[in-house]
């Protein structure tokens, strides 16, 4: 062992012990002051036996709140949290704080008779309480803390989000590619044109609504792809299948136009033709939804900053703490999102 180290651990246990002693001195001041001051009472004795308590209390307080009460969080679940405290509090360090009364006392029942004992487990129970809510208000202080950073920086990446949507529907290409589908069918077919209309406006109008929100339930995000996928087929035809299981997809909520990016990029990276059709699938993997497709490289593909992936990653590592995975091979082409549930922590999210 090092001389540093040595060092840390003498100096780390020192202190335990002179915070042991002083709120020694403080309780026993306060819950004995005849004992404290009359010379007829073995004074040191009960210095130690409080210091004792105090620092036996402290430890396991510190071990409870701090290394086995971690996974409840007081900011998500704050009644299963209490629910926990009260638990420990009542059928745990109750009944081991009657133990050792018992066992430290037991050797002198004539001084020490039941109302002493009384008073003795009192004054354990209301320090472990103490120290208890001194724990418990440091770690709700940080998790709090936590979650206004965690909100912050939702802020931050919806920010980011806000401005590629604007970037999807102002979008030239987009627009250009659709304008010119809609020039062909008002000479070829004014009844399809009608619906081409009516379907373009719906997309721009859910690009409009959603742009401001941070979660939407999947069913209205399928109903938005719907308009998407009735114009990517009357421009691709037969050449572009969709395999959407909407039986199994509800239930969750995700970040919205989401669906739309992936099926963009999709169509954007992959030859799209009669002798090699591209096949877009949208289903449910245990926990996770995802979006595949088959892989037929184009030969020429325009310039990609890589934005939309990144910003769905990192919206969905905010929104969930779960990563998005993306699987690709010489086949295939897979990414899978994590399926978010209504819960309290993310109730203020959705608007």
């Amino acid at each position: 062992m090092s001389q540093k180290r040595a060092s840390g651990i003498f100096k780390k246990y020192a202190i335990k012990l002179l915070r042991g002693l002083v709120f020694g001195v403080v309780t026993s001041f306060l819950y004995c002051p005849v004992c404290f001051f009359d010379p007829a009472q073995d004074n040191l004795r009960v210095l130690l036996y409080y210091s004792a308590s105090f620092i036996l209390i402290w430890e396991l307080m510190s071990f409870f709140v701090n290394k086995l009460n971690v996974k409840v969080n007081w900011v998500d679940e704050p009644r299963k949290k209490l629910f926990q405290n009260l638990q420990f509090y009542l059928f745990i360090f109750l009944p081991l704080n009657l133990i050792y009364v018992k066992l430290v006392f037991i050797g002198d029942p004539e001084v020490f008779n039941f109302w002493h004992l009384f008073l003795l487990n009192r004054h354990n129970a209301l320090t472990a309480l103490i120290i208890l809510l001194f724990f418990n208000s440091l770690q709700f202080y940080k998790a709090l803390h936590k979650s206004f950073e965690v909100n912050r920086e939702i802020e931050k990446k919806h920010i980011e989000y806000q401005l590629l949507a604007l970037k999807n529907q102002t979008n030239p290409h987009f627009l250009f590619n659709n304008l010119n589908v809609l020039s062909q069918l008002i000479f070829e077919n004014t009844e399809l044109a009608e619906q081409f209309i009516g379907r373009f406006s719906e997309v721009y109008r859910y690009l409009l609504e959603q742009k401001e929100e941070n979660l939407v339930p999947i069913e209205t995000e399928l109903e938005f792809i719907d308009a998407y996928i009735f114009l990517v087929k009357i421009r691709h035809g037969e050449n572009i299948n969709f395999l959407i299981n909407k039986n199994s997809l509800a239930g969750f909520y995700v970040a919205p136009i989401t669906l739309q990016l992936l099926i963009e990029n999709a169509i954007k990276h992959n030859e799209i033709s009669t002798k090699h059709p591209l096949t877009i699938s949208i289903d449910i993997n245990g926990d996770s939804f995802f979006v595949q497709n088959n892989v037929r490289p184009k030969s020429m593909v325009g310039y990609s900053s890589g934005v939309g992936i990144d910003n769905i990653m990192n919206r969905y590592k905010l929104l969930s703490q779960q990563d998005v995975i993306v699987e690709e091979s010489n086949e295939l082409f897979r990414v899978l999102l994590p399926k978010i549930h209504t819960n309290k922590k993310l109730s203020g999210l959705i608007n």
